[in-house]
């Protein structure tokens, strides 16, 4: 069994969170890998605020959505493969126990911050249609339940208000075949008395929404469909589509939830690469957020606070996967309270930033000896998106970093433009020029790291994954000496992209700035087939068989092309695995993702391959 292999399958990484209304328990769902099975094991485990002691809830494989439904006793849902059922566990010492089952097709559940009620997401077996469904917690069938809403939309969440008195879900709805899709806010009475009724934002998007303390609704998203920062919103009870922006500073919101005070909310925004905590007030949209998290943090998820005003986070570091913390919002303090550390200490990336004109430059990090007064072969990994971002943490979806520095590479991880984290400016700068401010800015960071003497010129290999495997195609197309590339879920042909995609109208209008029959030009100068013929870069293509945002044909394309002009190339195709391959897919096929990548690169860095 590969090395890599094995370290996934000693990850112990915790998903979700609930932090119980006193602050002294936190219930989460850690996730591990069974790899006689070949498949991932999430279990409920119970963590000791004060003590950090950790204990695992029953023998459950599927256990997902904590929720306290009192200071000692919590429900979640375990699923077996053809239903979920409710289950409740006490802090003290109890086993689970099964408190009734949930109908076939049910995609979520959230019980209300009573405890009485639960509502869940039911998808119909006959019809294409979507409920939301409300029943007593105590049902034990789901005779009992009220349908609060049908639609033919798909709904993406369902929450409570904090006095379970209404309940808000998002919906995707689709528009004009082509065309932008949007998420709309419906307001939902759960006894049923009113009427469903949609709140907005027209024409704009929702990824995540909740309630303030004092029962007004708030999300994240825009109030159009443009490329940008997600801003929090706020909607007034009683006044539906009047939606105001309460986000002050120039940083894109990912999260969100309540804060201890009603009038205020705290917020994840990525700032710098890591995505931080902040504490945002909702009367008074000039104030700027207040940060309750270090820079080396990055918070993944975030709980309801006590009524301490305690919050419990997952977060990742620089030495770890997947940590349970909680943070006092008064002394912006943050204390580490359960960990499944890596069987091997990681190495820790030290951050830089590069110039790369004088009014530009580009933060990332560096992972691998930089003091051995000798240079090294060097890795340069490019992020997807492309408006995500490298955080300077352990990620467990590119174990390859930590063996490619065992193996005595220089990794570098750089958050070109288009990247989240330092303004709307930078994440903008690609729309309309994928591939170009950003491969002008790897060259830039590779010259600068040849001539300082760290990087050998000869062993410059490039890797990237979706977004990032087009600008690996794009760069061994261009100037730069590349000796070895991988390229996973990659693009060649940007036109075929948006015609193939499930997600071409959005790439199309809103990244790309125009569909390839209005300006069939720009289509042709940023896609890299239109200069495949430069490439003489050995180039892996890894690709997952299902995806239906970078289909595979494109992989296909830019294999058979290098292979008809004599270029080493080969294609590895995972059947049945969709886009995100390398997050979520089976572990088997993450493991012979990171073999085949750290095998390419050692064969393959030898004498310099030079393009053109």
């Amino acid at each position: 069994m590969s090395t890599l292999r094995q370290t996934l399958g000693g990850l112990r990484v915790p998903e979700q969170i609930a932090l119980a209304p006193d602050g002294r328990t936190i219930a989460t769902v850690v996730r591990s890998v069974d790899l006689a099975s070949d498949d991932y094991v999430r279990r409920l485990h119970l963590v000791d605020v004060a003590t950090g002691t950790i204990r695992a809830v029953g023998e459950g494989r599927r256990d997902a959505d904590p929720i306290w439904i009192s200071d000692s006793e919590v429900v979640f849902a375990r699923r077996d493969v053809a239903a979920a059922s409710l289950w409740t566990v006490a802090v003290e010492g109890s086993q689970p126990r099964r408190r009734a089952d949930l109908p076939t097709g049910v995609a979520l559940f959230r019980c209300s911050p009573d405890g009485h009620r639960v509502a869940w997401v039911e998808s119909s077996p006959i019809h294409p249609t979507t409920a939301v469904r409300v029943a007593p917690l105590a049902a034990t069938t789901p005779d009992e339940a009220l349908t609060v809403l049908e639609t033919d939309e798909r709904v993406l969440d369902v929450v409570w208000s904090g006095d379970a008195g209404r309940l808000a879900a998002i919906l995707t709805e689709s528009g004009v075949p082509g065309d932008l899709d949007v998420t709309r806010l419906w307001s939902l009475d759960p006894d049923g008395v009113e009427a469903a009724f949609p709140v907005g934002p027209e024409g704009g998007y929702l990824s995540a929404v909740g309630f303030s303390g004092d029962g007004e609704i708030v999300g994240v998203g825009r109030a159009d469909q443009e490329v940008g920062n997600a801003h929090l919103l706020a909607c007034a009870p009683g006044r539906p589509h009047d939606w105001r922006s309460v986000t002050a500073g120039d940083r894109n919101i990912r999260l969100h939830g309540p804060a201890p005070s009603a009038r205020t909310v705290l917020v994840g925004a990525r700032d710098g690469g890591p995505t931080a905590l902040f504490e945002v007030r909702l009367d008074d949209v000039t104030a700027a957020p207040r940060r309750l998290t270090p820079s080396q943090v990055d918070v993944l998820a975030f709980t309801t606070p006590a009524r301490s005003g305690l919050v419990a986070a997952i977060i990742r570091t620089p030495d770890s996967y997947g940590a349970l913390a909680v943070v006092a919002p008064d002394a912006a303090a943050v204390t580490t309270v359960g960990e499944w550390a890596p069987a091997t200490p990681l190495r820790r990336p030290v951050p830089h930033r590069w110039s790369v004109t004088a009014e530009r430059s580009v933060h990332g990090w560096v992972l691998g000896e930089t003091t051995s007064g000798r240079p090294q072969p060097l890795v340069v990994d490019l992020h997807g998106g492309p408006h995500l971002a490298w955080t300077g943490c352990a990620e467990e979806a590119h174990l390859h970093h930590q063996e490619l520095v065992r193996r005595g590479w220089l990794v570098v991880l750089p958050n070109t433009s288009g990247s989240d984290g330092y303004g709307e400016r930078h994440l903008r700068r690609v729309v309309g020029a994928w591939g170009v401010p950003d491969a002008e800015e790897v060259a830039t960071i590779v010259s600068a790291l040849v001539a300082r003497g760290l990087a050998d010129p000869e062993h410059v290999a490039l890797v990237g994954y979706s977004y990032g495997g087009l600008l690996v195609n794009l760069l061994t197309t261009q100037d730069l000496q590349v000796a070895a590339a991988v390229a996973g879920g990659s693009m060649a042909d940007l036109a075929e992209v948006v015609d193939d995609s499930a997600e071409g109208a959005y790439l199309a209008l809103a990244e790309l700035g125009a569909r390839p029959a209005d300006d069939p030009e720009r289509y042709r100068r940023l896609s890299p087939i239109s200069y495949v013929d430069r490439v003489r870069t050995p180039t892996l293509l890894l690709h997952a068989g299902a995806d239906e945002i970078t289909p595979a044909r494109q992989a296909r394309r830019w294999h058979d092309a290098l292979r008809e002009q004599g270029v080493p190339t080969e294609l590895h195709v995972y059947p049945d695995a969709d886009h995100d391959l390398i997050f979520t897919g089976r572990p088997a096929y993450r493991g012979d993702y990171h073999d085949r990548l750290v095998d390419w690169l050692t064969r393959h860095t030898g004498p310099r391959h030079e393009n053109g």
